[in-house]
């Protein structure tokens, strides 16, 4: 019954992604079980397909995830098709293990919100240029992004997320980016703000990303000394030859120094500045 669970709903996730967020990879995967389904009416070889097209082809589940639910398959085979070579024609699992499946897709899956997909950012970049002037206020904005896309999202999809945005609010120059800079710079502060210690964790493990900026961008640099100024700690995770070019920058104009607590500069050598 559980594994019966669990195929319908990722089933239903996916046509989710692909109704609410037009998601192409999560067409492809339906596209993929319908094709399978009728080549072979009768069969329930489609139903591994789809764990491995979701395990290989989005952020649904987790490594751990991915083990739970082919343990849980694996079960499910053994409790229903005889083992004529054992002394029981079927296997009974016992309680615990049947407790620890069930919590195991519950955490892993069932609550999970289904935007999960590769394409998550862009859907998420999109839906913030159609909206942006809808959200004057950054509560109104967190409420929003947390309801649609974060609750019960995974770690990683948030990593992915915050390490996306930070090379499109710094580092991009194109005239899409400019025109969305504020607000996915907005989006960035409240998803540091709301996932603080674990994305402090990832980028001590994953620094490439935040080194990344374009320096000779006033808005950008701006808005980078803004982020530092916010969240000071955040500075001490720049590799020190970035940390390097962005004081050199800041030292070159008053309006940059003024605005840069994190350098740790008494208003006295400001001033002198």
């Amino acid at each position: 019954m559980l594994y019966s669970v669990v195929v319908c709903e990722l089933i239903y996730k996916l046509k989710d992604l692909k109704e609410l967020y037009d998601d192409e990879t999560a067409k492809s995967i339906l596209a993929k079980i319908e094709e399978e389904q009728e080549k072979a009416p009768n069969s329930s070889g489609w139903e591994g397909v789809l764990i491995e097209e979701i395990k290989t082809r989005t952020f649904l589940l987790e490594p751990a995830d991915k083990i739970s639910i082919d343990a849980l398959r694996l079960h499910r085979h053994l409790s229903a098709h005889p083992v004529l070579t054992q002394q029981d024609l079927l296997s009974s699992p016992n309680k615990e293990t049947v407790r620890a499946l069930i919590r195991n897709m519950l955490e892993g899956l069932l609550v999970k919100n289904p935007v999960m997909s590769k394409k998550v950012f862009t859907t998420i970049l999109e839906d913030l240029d159609r909206h942006k002037s809808f959200f004057t206020e950054d509560s109104a904005l967190e409420n929003y992004i947390e309801s649609r896309y974060l609750k019960n999202t995974n770690e990683l999809m948030i990593n992915t997320i915050f390490k996306d945005l930070w090379v499109i609010t710094f580092s991009c120059t194109s005239e899409p980016c400019k025109v969305n800079r504020d607000i996915n710079f907005r989006t960035l502060s409240i998803l540091y703000s709301g996932y603080r210690a674990n994305l402090q964790k990832y980028v001590q493990e994953n620094p490439v990303q935040i080194n990344r900026f374009s320096e000779d961008d006033e808005i950008i640099l701006l808005k980078l000394i803004e982020f530092f100024g916010e969240n000071p700690e955040f500075y001490g995770f720049m590799e020190s030859h970035s940390r390097a070019r962005l004081e050199a920058k800041i030292k070159e104009d008053r309006k940059y120094v003024v605005r840069s607590p994190f350098l740790r500069e008494s208003m006295e050598n400001i001033l002198i500045i």
